[in-house]
């Protein structure tokens, strides 16, 4: 398969890269009971703990439902728990317990060893050039949407 045929969309090679990509974590992960649908909500937690559940949610683009079956997976497994808001009570925080905080060195390593593959061959001004590139579809997307939900 080679992606540098132009008839490949930009959108169909980022979606060959996040599905190779959430298969690869999942499948180092296997050992611990984490899937590909659960690895995004525990990295973002590992960048900011107590998140709303809702919140994570809106973040990764899904609803309600995905984002709590992805929460209770991680919270049986024991790496995450869900706690009611002091100020809304309909509220739930989403924090990681011991347990999560333990396994965050491992899915880091996993992490970084993925992004180095990915930037094989890169130079460091072309991986800052395409981190910046995707940052900016990523906000044009998220500038679309915003723009559809206040119509």
């Amino acid at each position: 398969m080679s992606f540098s045929d132009p008839s490949y969309s930009p959108s169909a090679m980022i979606a060959f890269l996040h599905r190779h990509n959430l298969g690869y974590m999942a499948k180092h992960l296997e050992e611990y009971g984490i899937g590909g649908g659960q690895i995004a909500f525990l990295m973002a937690l590992y960048h900011q703990d107590g998140l709303y559940q809702e919140e994570l949610a809106r973040m990764f683009l899904v609803n309600r439902a995905t984002a709590a079956r992805a929460v209770q997976k991680l919270a049986s497994k024991g790496y995450v728990e869900r706690v009611q808001d002091h100020s809304d009570k309909r509220a739930l925080r989403v924090y990681l317990t011991e347990k999560g905080l333990e396994l965050q060195e491992i899915v880091m390593k996993i992490s970084a060893m993925r992004r180095k593959k990915l930037f094989t061959g890169f130079s460091d001004e072309e991986q800052a050039t395409f981190i910046k590139l995707l940052a900016k579809m990523v906000n044009n997307v998220c500038e679309e949407m915003w723009d559809e939900s206040t119509k």
